[in-house]
């Protein structure tokens, strides 16, 4: 059994909008795009390591190479034209 080497990426979204929002409601964001890509069963709460929502709107997550490329592609996204995946070393 191979298992998935996970490396640290953050997503960027964008300025945040407005007042930086209810952190729930941007956890639950985040949570619902990592859902896309993170396979069923929970995991999408497990990848998620930091919302952002200050100084601008996106997330920190533990993900698979095969995960980030499907989340920096991903077409139901509406934010797919400005997700940008930066590696953290």
């Amino acid at each position: 059994m191979v298992l998935a080497v996970h490396q640290s990426y953050v997503v960027y979204m964008g300025s945040p909008s407005g007042g930086g929002g209810d952190l729930e409601a941007v956890q639950a964001d985040h949570l619902q795009m990592l859902s896309s890509v993170v396979p069923s069963g929970g995991q999408g709460r497990a990848a998620l390591t930091q919302s952002y929502h200050h100084a601008f709107q996106g997330f920190a997550a533990a993900l698979t190479d095969k995960e980030a490329a499907a989340l920096s592609g991903e077409a139901a996204c509406p934010y797919s034209l400005l997700v940008e995946l930066f590696r953290l070393f």
